[in-house]
């Protein structure tokens, strides 16, 4: 089963704030919401939209310090961030 995670970090080594939807574009609403209240380029949050498609991560979308970047990598966030 393919789920959606949105995934926000507000700096390296700090605590995740993460939802989980089935539906993409319920998840891409809380992606945005993210970028909107805290993407900011001088500041070191992590935000991304990831699908998890039975443990295996692949991630959509993030926002870098350059913006947002469409991405297909496989990547497994840790769970401390």
């Amino acid at each position: 089963m393919t789920v959606y995670i949105a995934y926000l970090r507000f700096q390296p080594g700090g605590g995740t704030v993460t939802g989980q939807w089935d539906v993409y574009d319920t998840a891409l609403r809380a992606y945005r919401g993210y970028v909107g209240r805290y993407g900011n380029p001088q500041s070191d949050v992590t935000i991304m939209l990831l699908e998890d498609n039975g443990g295996r991560r692949k991630i959509l979308k993030r926002l870098t310090a350059d913006g947002e970047v469409d991405d297909t990598d496989p990547v497994q966030p840790s769970s401390d961030g």
